[in-house]
């Protein structure tokens, strides 16, 4: 009897699940080792014995707290890489042989930061695995100021948020990411102190920027380690400082009554920060960044000029929206590209920016500042449900448009209503490609 060789189809099959497998098993090893490793730190730390001073000198003259710091980020470090390591190694096998390749969707670009953007993206990340997020890195406030502050690294809070809304296990992955140190505990050591207040996301990404030596490496490692549905990137990876004009009204007049206009009883004066803008109890005028013309991250630019679609917003338009827009190689791009740019208008508006804008005052808001060429459509939420106790949201309010493509509909999340619903959102942007491609053709 003749023997029966194996399909050629069903070898390379073989072959592709290894090589799909094996870096994760890789991955999986290498974090069980870290969590290894950091219970043994762990345990070290509180057990009183020669083997354990001997092993503590072996890695260096730490006290007790930076111990009990480096093995708690070990074990939660190992923990992520094991946990993903092992799962995706699963994933890849069942899978691997499938005949039927993935479906990739629209090339689409999205621009802001913040947690209008990580919603978004949450949501986008159901009809495509080619999303681009490019970020501010004007961000100087919290936990990623502080980082930048004092490690000369751009903000990654924005960052964070963003890879942990593409990662495949959002839930696990976010509560993970977004794991605050000292939220439960207020000791006076002041070494514990040092990092109360930092997220587990924000040290991972300067730990992974301090190891690979730049902090656009730090991003693409933690894209691949969480296995992300595309991309967050910088706009600019120069140390940029947003200002603002800021016109400050006498109290005892009235304010223009045009948004973004000075009156005549008022003075303008700049505030420098992102964090300090929205609390310089005036109206907004105009924002520019310092250095004015900082240099675009390369592959945010060439992510623009090959995408098919392209969103701005949702996110505060003065310190998450404009920071992006207003480096020039961005605008230049966003300038040369026939796909539609949709801006997305925020539900709400924002206190100390934005208030008592309405849609068209947020659109003028960024026209102002990048012309009114860019934006091809803009996308508004048309439906207000009933606030109840909350007296602090107040829902940007419609007007009669003439001058742009406007799309209204539902996008509102019932249950926080003044942030989009991701699902809907994401709908919405998906039917508009769809649109798009259909007039094309």
């Amino acid at each position: 009897m003749q023997k029966s060789l194996p399909n050629r189809n069903s070898i390379l099959r073989g072959l592709d699940s290894d090589i799909k497998v094996k870096p994760w098993l890789i991955a999986a090893f290498f974090g069980s080792t870290l969590l290894v490793s950091g219970v043994v730190l762990l345990t070290l730390s509180f057990v009183g014995s020669d083997l354990k001073d001997s092993i503590l000198r072996s890695v260096g003259d730490l006290s007790l707290s930076s111990t009990i710091l480096i093995g708690l980020l070990l074990i939660i470090l190992g923990s992520l890489l094991a946990s993903v390591g092992f799962r995706k190694a699963n994933i890849s096998s069942i899978t691997a042989g499938s005949l039927h390749a993935r479906v990739k969707g629209p090339r689409i670009v999205a621009i802001g930061g913040g947690t209008g953007m990580a919603a978004l993206l949450s949501g986008l990340k159901q009809y495509s695995d080619q999303i681009t997020a490019i970020i501010t890195v004007a961000d100087d406030g919290g936990s990623s100021g502080r980082l930048r502050r004092e490690l000369g690294i751009p903000p990654p809070g924005d960052f964070r948020k963003c890879i942990a809304a593409l990662a495949d296990d959002q839930e696990y992955i976010t509560k993970l990411l977004q794991y605050r140190f000292g939220q439960h505990n207020h000791g006076s050591d002041p070494e514990t102190r040092e990092i109360s207040g930092h997220s587990f996301g924000n040290l991972l990404i300067a730990a992974m920027a301090g190891i690979s030596g730049s902090f656009e490496d730090a991003l693409e490692q933690a894209n691949q380690l969480l296995a992300i549905s595309g991309r967050v990137l910088p706009s600019t990876l120069a140390d940029v400082t947003l200002i603002a004009e800021v016109q400050k009204t006498d109290i005892n007049n009235q304010k223009s009554e045009q948004v973004g206009k000075p009156s005549q009883d008022s003075k303008v004066q700049l505030v420098s920060g992102e964090s300090a803008i929205p609390k310089s109890d005036g109206t907004i005028n105009r924002v520019l960044l310092e250095p004015q013309s900082p240099p675009v991250y390369p592959e945010a630019a060439r992510a623009v000029l090959a995408s098919d679609l392209v969103l701005i917003g949702p996110g505060s338009v003065y310190t998450s929206l404009l920071p992006n827009l207003l480096v020039p190689g961005l605008h230049k791009a966003l300038a040369a590209i026939s796909s539609p740019v949709v801006y997305v208008c925020n539900v709400a508006t924002q206190p100390g920016e934005t208030d008592g804008y309405s849609a068209l005052d947020h659109l003028a808001a960024l026209e102002r500042h990048i012309g009114s060429s860019i934006i091809d459509i803009l996308l508004v939420n048309n439906q207000f449900p009933e606030l109840g106790t909350d007296q602090n949201t107040v829902y940007v309010e419609l007007d009669s448009f003439s001058h742009k493509k406007v799309i209204e509909c539902d996008l509102v999340d019932a249950n926080i209503p003044w942030r989009h619903d991701p699902d809907k959102l994401a709908r919405k942007v998906i039917d508009i490609y769809s649109h798009h491609k259909e007039k094309e053709s």
